[in-house]
């Protein structure tokens, strides 16, 4: 944690470099904060991910789907990250490019 501008610039020269967002709270505010979602770190670079306990996970969706509102997150990049991007990793649905 703490350091967002050497992780982005990695994940920017390096294709296969990803970020989930997990952390928590002070993650998700600083990724808010920093204006890293979409801008310093690319919307095909991240996917929903975290590490609590099952019955906490609510609480992490529930604040993404405010941040993604707050930041202006068209539905296209919400789906990608929520799921078409990890799918994508995973190799269960092909990258829109490959489609063109």
């Amino acid at each position: 944690t703490g350091n967002y501008d050497a992780a982005a610039s990695v994940a920017r020269w390096r294709h296969h470099v990803f970020f989930d967002l997990s952390g928590g709270e002070t993650i998700e505010r600083h990724a808010v904060e920093r204006g890293l979602i979409g801008r310093e770190i690319g919307i095909e670079k991240l996917t929903f991910g975290s590490d609590c306990p099952a019955d906490e996970i609510h609480e992490h969706v529930e604040r993404f789907i405010r941040i993604f509102e707050e930041i202006g997150l068209t539905d296209d990049e919400r789906d990608r990250i929520w799921y078409r991007n990890a799918a994508e990793i995973y190799g269960i649905e092909a990258p829109a490019f490959a489609a063109e």
